[in-house]
């Protein structure tokens, strides 16, 4: 259908409207078909009809989904309006052709009568297209009420993913924010999976992404989204968050839109459960939607989850990814973004951190002895790796805290790549690992951590099955292991950082242990572990007994330094 004008009011192809009505017939059994046909339709008739204004059509772009859900009736109802559409049109279409051989002043009156057929066509045709909204019922018989919350509620009960996508596929972005906002079950239905290989333009990046994973299978995703036509790639994140939202290869960017509907969509089953929410997830999700937050990794039943804090383009001394230890769930998620926000906010836009959780963690020491959850986590952190290889330029350096250091070695073992690597009060160098050679790149710079008297130190280099993390990386060699130093860094009356408190104390800001992390991540100088000196030996009934003595402890002690390349 083309742009009609009083000069040719009957403008347009009828078989194409024709087709509309049949594919509508058709929609139950081809939902994606007439989808598509109906969303072209209301393009042409959107941009094509002088009696049919682009507002209205939008203001009715809910009660449409509403309709296409039933698949019965209503459906019918609107093949009915378009072939009786249709038929007007050839009529005012015959007319006018007959008038081709009047002479043009005598042709004037009766042009201005076939326009006003035309445009009373397109109004008849919305007025009965709307009209078909308002009477969609349910499956069951059940009559949809007229108020905005139960229409959305019928829409989330009934209507197919695939029409919904194209009821928001000519929004602008800012249209569709607003949309969700308003209407949350939006974000609900565009998370539903669709076999994206059915469809031309998306099959190369699906087939890219079936692939088995690996570093391989995320440079053939980015392959092919480069691939694409830019239009296509937004269309993609747009319609199809569900795959785009955590798919190592994607643009970062195209993540954080994508995640952006994820969490509106976790938000809405989460009001929806009400008090069946103990957790407080509704209340997380409505803080992950104010501005600041750049998600890039959201499955809630996964316990998968990764965010920016920074610029990521703008760092250029480093990108950091944390991974934390046990007891890190998506309820406290908010810590670790606390805490890699104090390494940022130092190197003043030089530095990007990402907090990463790439599945279930252990919430109990009894289940932090088991290595399964490094094992489990590790394939994801060296696919997300890859992907944020592609993202930058600057140096990547991967920490692991407590359990999170076996994850790191475990995602080392299983091919993870990165420029440096960083264990602080780490449980093990990964499970089964007992050299640096058992890692894909040997070579990289490795760092170390463990204040003296942390409890890990229980742990670390004890290995049995499936128990264990592999060796102690304070002591491997192939790492250098780093000073933790004192509580206040550079106060020499400040306390050593020692005992139970040191295990999360080793981040805690302003520290020495902080400040050689903070070298670590950016590539500045760090000040390399100062091993016990023997003070005196002790005779004892059971022998001589060693006195020693930490470095630290010397308020003049200078320890030595080393950059990190």
């Amino acid at each position: 259908m083309t742009t009609w004008t009083p000069q040719s009011p009957g403008a347009g192809v009828i078989s194409e409207i024709a087709a509309v009505a049949q594919d509508l017939r058709l929609l139950a059994p081809r939902l994606r078909a007439a989808a598509d046909a109906l969303g072209a339709a209301a393009r042409e008739l959107g941009d094509g009809a002088r009696g049919l204004a682009a507002s209205a059509w939008t203001a009715q772009t809910d009660a449409l989904a509403v309709t296409a859900a039933a698949l019965g009736e209503p459906t019918a109802a609107m093949a009915g309006a378009i072939d009786r559409y249709a038929a007007r049109i050839a009529e005012i279409q015959a007319r006018e052709r007959v008038l081709g051989s009047v002479a043009e002043a005598e042709a004037a009156p009766a042009l201005v009568v076939l326009a006003a057929l035309r445009e009373q066509a397109d109004a008849d045709l919305v007025a009965a297209l709307v009209q078909a909204t308002r009477t969609t019922s349910t499956s069951s018989g059940r009559e949809l009420a007229q108020d905005a919350s139960a229409a959305g509620r019928g829409w989330q009960d009934a209507i197919g993913a695939s029409f919904t996508r194209w009821l928001v596929s000519g929004l602008t972005d800012d249209e569709l924010t607003r949309l969700l906002e308003d209407s949350p079950h939006v974000a609900d239905l565009l998370m539903t999976p669709t076999d994206l290989a059915a469809e031309s333009r998306f099959a190369a990046v699906a087939e890219a992404a079936g692939a088995p994973a690996g570093p391989d299978r995320v440079a053939a995703v980015a392959a092919a989204l480069a691939a694409m036509p830019a239009a296509d790639r937004a269309a993609l994140a747009r319609l199809h968050p569900w795959f785009v939202g955590n798919l190592d290869g994607a643009p970062f960017a195209d993540r954080i839109h994508a995640n952006t509907t994820a969490i509106r969509a976790a938000l809405h089953r989460a009001r929806r459960e009400g008090s069946a929410d103990p957790q407080g997830a509704a209340a997380r999700y409505e803080k992950l939607l104010a501005a600041g937050h750049q998600v890039v990794l959201f499955d809630p039943e996964g316990s998968r989850f990764a965010e920016i804090v920074g610029d990521l383009d703008a760092a250029s001394a480093g990108v950091g990814v944390l991974v934390g230890g046990t007891g890190t769930n998506l309820g406290n998620a908010h810590r670790q973004r606390d805490r890699v926000a104090t390494f940022v906010d130092r190197a003043d836009g030089r530095l990007a951190m990402i907090t990463f959780q790439g599945g279930e963690m252990p919430q109990t020491l009894t289940d932090a002895a088991s290595s399964s959850y490094a094992n489990d986590v590790a394939p994801h952190l060296r696919d997300f790796v890859a992907a944020l290889d592609l993202e930058t330029d600057a140096p990547v350096t991967v920490a692991g805290h407590s359990y999170g250091g076996s994850v790191v070695g475990a995602a080392e073992s299983a091919g993870m790549v990165a420029d440096r690597i960083l264990h602080i009060a780490s449980a093990g160098a990964g499970p089964g690992v007992g050299s640096v050679a058992d890692y894909q790149a040997p070579d990289t710079p490795r760092y170390s951590m463990t204040a003296p008297g942390d409890p890990i130190g229980h742990v670390q280099g004890h290995e049995l099955g499936s128990w264990g993390h592999g060796a102690d990386p304070d002591v491997m060699p192939g790492l250098t292991q780093l000073e933790t130093g004192r509580v206040v860094h550079g106060d020499p009356s400040s306390p050593l950082l020692q005992g139970i408190d040191a295990h999360s104390g080793v981040l805690r800001q302003d520290s020495t242990a902080w400040r050689n992390i903070y070298g670590v991540l950016t590539g500045g100088d760090v000040m390399l572990y100062g091993e016990p000196r023997l003070v005196e030996e002790i005779w004892t009934p059971g022998g001589y007994v060693q006195q020693r003595e930490l470095p630290m402890t010397d308020p003049t002690y200078d320890p030595p330094t080393v950059d990190v390349p």
